[in-house]
């Protein structure tokens, strides 16, 4: 078997697609929509045993069009594209600013609102808990989601999922000429929480998103108590958690699958940037008043800049030490490989989009597109070459779905 470990949902009307995913993590409201995909497979599930489907490349026109009628009452992405925000901004002005200074704990502030909007906007999918996916992971049919959100008090991660991740919490090797413990960089929500068996999958997306000022950090009931703020302040992209997964489980992975496929599905345009130096002032040009205040401007730039940077240039050194390890001595490089999806055009991404970004979100993977997103792309021409290139990675994933097993 092919194993696959996405930073994002990539849902698929591939028969088979989801079973060979076994990991799903990320950052922001990416995990929104990791969760949503997650919480929604129950039905389609059922629908592919019952038709032999449990595998890509077996298919009855018949039965394919009642899976496609299937995904399509699912609504996995539809539900997304509705707004979120009245209920948040509601409690904001009425609720969280007149109690800004209020030392006493409240229940329903923004970030219930939000979860609210999502219950009724999702149909409830994220009202279950994180432990009623346990029995689908188990049975290997469902991802596993991991949650990753930082803690404000010492920069660690708290880790919400239903696998075992002990062994990533800990970073340990040679210390004074002894196996010694270098630093613990991670906490397991259900070994700080183990009887925590209703806790929403709704509230872990929250943690996992918690971005303020949009929505408040998370306070997590210790002694003294944890504030818990969006993974993107650790790391944006989610690989991070997905190769140390991978590392700490590469004896079971080299005797057990034919390899591992690691797909990033990104919400901006970065690959280009990664790859080349001073395109930045190129794509955006600074303004005269932007040179004039560099002076005043550069410790924050600078800051922001290593943020970003020291993220995706340690992610992409995480990968190339997969590489090194599970291609080692390999002509063929098929142990280990990664493929990037972007959003081919810039889009705010937040809790409200426009009609006009959903479109061309959809347009970065779509076989075709729409009269209004040929303007589109014919304006932006690297857009448009974005987009080729998004649909050929959709066309290299589904070719190694159709691999056989090894």
């Amino acid at each position: 078997m092919a194993l696959r470990v996405t930073t994002l949902p990539c849902p698929s009307a591939e028969p088979g697609f989801f079973y060979n995913v076994r990991l799903i993590t990320g950052a922001s409201g990416g995990m929104l929509g990791a969760a949503h995909f997650v919480s929604k497979l129950d039905a389609l599930q059922k629908f592919d045993v019952a038709n032999d489907l449990y595998h890509a490349g077996r298919s009855n026109p018949d039965v394919m069009a009642q899976r496609r009628q299937l995904l399509a009452s699912l609504k996995i992405a539809a539900n997304l594209e509705q707004s979120n925000l009245p209920g948040v901004a509601q409690y904001w002005a009425l609720q969280d600013m007149p109690r800004s200074f209020c030392p006493l704990p409240y229940y329903k502030d923004r970030g219930w609102a939000l979860e609210e909007a999502w219950r009724v906007n999702l149909a409830g999918a994220l009202d279950q808990p994180v432990r009623a996916l346990r029995d689908g992971e188990d049975a290997g049919w469902r991802p596993s989601l991991v949650f990753a959100p930082m803690l404000v008090e010492d920069g660690r991660r708290l880790l919400v999922s239903n696998l075992d991740l002990d062994a990533m919490t800990q970073t340990s090797g040679a210390l004074q000429s002894r196996r010694g413990l270098y630093s613990l960089s991670a906490i397991e929500f259900y070994r700080l929480f183990p009887q925590a068996d209703q806790f929403k999958l709704s509230t872990a997306v929250r943690m996992n998103a918690s971005f303020p000022y949009a929505s408040p950090a998370s306070a997590l009931p210790t002694v003294p108590s944890r504030r818990v703020v969006d993974a993107g302040y650790y790391d944006n992209f989610g690989i991070t958690v997905a190769a140390a997964w991978i590392y700490s489980n590469l004896p079971w992975i080299q005797t057990n699958t034919s390899g591992v496929v690691l797909i990033q599905i990104r919400d901006a345009v970065s690959q280009t940037n990664r790859q080349n130096i001073g395109l930045e002032e190129e794509q955006d040009p600074p303004s005269w008043v932007e040179r004039g205040l560099k002076e005043w401007t550069t410790p924050i730039a600078a800051s922001l800049a290593a943020r970003e940077a020291s993220m995706s240039f340690r992610n992409d050194e995480q990968l190339r030490d997969l590489d090194h390890i599970l291609n080692r001595g390999r002509s063929k490089l098929d142990r280990f490989t990664t493929m990037v999806i972007e959003c081919p055009v810039r889009a705010e991404l937040n809790w409200s989009l426009t009609k006009i970004e959903i479109d061309a979100i959809k347009s970065g993977i779509a076989a075709s597109l729409s009269e209004e997103m040929k303007v589109v792309m014919k304006s932006r021409p690297r857009y448009a070459r974005l987009n080729a290139s998004n649909r050929s990675r959709a066309s290299e994933v589904k070719s190694l779905l159709e691999t056989p097993a090894k």
